[in-house]
């Protein structure tokens, strides 16, 4: 059986990782999923779709690169012995993608990579890394496939997000999802929406902070988010996967909101926004995103399918 090394860093790369992923294994390839080490919700995760490996992360969130410099011997170690057993990798972004991507070359391995939904006018620092080393680029729009010009191959497959796991139901709650890192701004003006049902996901962010205040529900992770999302009224949350994965999987209602933790440009977020059908929020604070909500809920969702299926055919292709 044919194996394939996906990276898996936490945060909306994970979320490619484990789309894409799905369809690998329905396609009859034997996976080993990439994790960085510590992160127990990701192999928890994992685990139900294949193998999984916890390895170094050679660069820490927000750190600059000299300090990753030490870790990177250990990355590299650790990639060439995971890629060892597989005929292919596929680096789904971040800095866990690129020992991994290196090492496939060096073993005469075949090397995919698969760019983020948001990137419009550069792409990420991992791919622009690993695109001259790579057989295939994987972009989710038509407008990104230029991101690329000198690659090998590029394919644009449509929004990669992960499958919805539940039927939607229209529940009373708004969800505010921060992702890993958390955004404390956001997650301040939300909980001061008053009359509102409010369920926050604060990720690194103290749920503490937020207990106590009516119709608040406030915790850091959840193994499933899913259902969350699945019944909520409204989804608000930052340039990432949930985004995608709210308004076109679930079609929920969905606010995008700018981050100081997402480094893009602000044209891509709002591109980003628009190409998923979601309201883009600029200002943090109760009143604009009081107008932002009921923009959302007075547009009906749009349901797209998912990329993930035709990412993982050409995975596969690389295989033949």
């Amino acid at each position: 059986m044919p194996r394939v090394v996906v990276t898996a860093s936490p945060g909306g790369h994970a979320g490619y990782a484990y789309a894409v992923g799905v369809e690998l294994v329905r396609l009859g390839v034997d996976v080993l999923f990439l994790v960085p080490r510590g992160h127990e919700v990701w192999v928890r995760r994992f685990s139900r779709l294949g193998a999984v490996r916890e390895v170094t992360l050679p660069r820490r969130y927000g750190e600059h690169l000299l300090r990753a410099v030490p870790r990177l011997g250990r990355a590299f170690i650790e990639a060439l012995r995971a890629v060892g057993g597989a005929d292919a990798v596929l680096g789904t972004g971040a800095s866990l993608s690129v020992p991994p991507g290196v090492a496939a070359r060096l073993r005469g391995r075949r090397l995919a990579i698969l760019e983020s939904m948001p990137r419009f006018t550069r792409p990420g620092l991992a791919n622009r890394v690993l695109a001259p080393l790579a057989d295939l680029v994987l972009v989710h729009w038509e407008e990104q496939v230029s991101l690329y010009p000198r690659a090998r191959r590029v394919e644009a497959v449509g929004p990669v997000y992960e499958p919805p796991r539940y039927q939607p139901r229209r529940g009373s709650y708004i969800l505010v999802t921060t992702g890993s890192v958390g955004h404390r701004m956001l997650l301040d003006v939300a909980a001061e929406l008053g009359s509102e049902e409010v369920v926050l996901q604060t990720g690194m962010v103290d749920p503490e902070r937020y207990q106590g205040r009516p119709g608040v529900r406030a915790f850091r992770w959840s193994d499933d988010i899913d259902s969350w999302i699945a019944g909520a009224r409204v989804v608000v949350t930052h340039v990432g996967m949930t985004a995608a994965k709210a308004a076109l999987g679930y079609g929920k209602p969905t606010v995008v909101a700018a981050s100081p933790h997402i480094v893009i440009p602000e044209r891509d977020a709002r591109l980003y926004a628009e190409k998923i059908g979601a309201v883009y929020l600029d200002r943090l604070e109760p009143g604009a995103l009081r107008r932002a909500l009921e923009e959302a809920e007075s547009n009906p969702p749009r349901r797209v399918p998912s990329g993930a299926r035709r990412a993982a055919k050409l995975v596969a292709g690389l295989l033949a």
